[in-house]
């Protein structure tokens, strides 16, 4: 059996057309069905992530978003174990009718577990 409580809080403010908000969102698991042998007797993970967006009109907008994880390393990760990732994300949008969204996205990844891919590495 697994306990797995989960929370989310976020601020929000909102003047005239515009809106801001910051929040933060969790879990903590406690599972006794993975050996220490196999894995670590206590992990964790942390994840930071901001993100920016604007929107014209309802019609056109975009965002630009900054992520970092970082965490316990484990065998289960691979290379070096560690979970350490770093990228951002930029984004346009196109939404032409109610419910339509057109995206373009591009990914910069800049660390990616822990520049232990050897595609990177090279």
């Amino acid at each position: 059996m697994a306990f797995a409580p989960y929370w989310r809080a976020t601020y929000e403010h909102d003047w005239g057309y515009n809106s801001a908000s910051m929040g933060t969102s969790g879990m903590y698991v406690k599972s006794g069905l993975v050996p220490t042998y196999f894995s670590n007797s206590t992990d964790h993970l942390t994840q930071f992530q901001m993100t920016g967006e604007y929107y014209r009109d309802c019609t056109f907008g975009g965002l630009v978003s900054f992520v970092r994880t970082t965490g316990t390393a484990d065998i289960f990760n691979g290379g070096t174990g560690s979970p350490t990732n770093q990228y951002e994300t930029f984004e346009l949008d196109y939404l032409p009718w109610f419910n339509v969204r057109f995206i373009l996205q591009y990914n910069v990844y800049h660390i990616v577990n822990n520049n232990q891919n050897p595609l990177l590495s090279q």
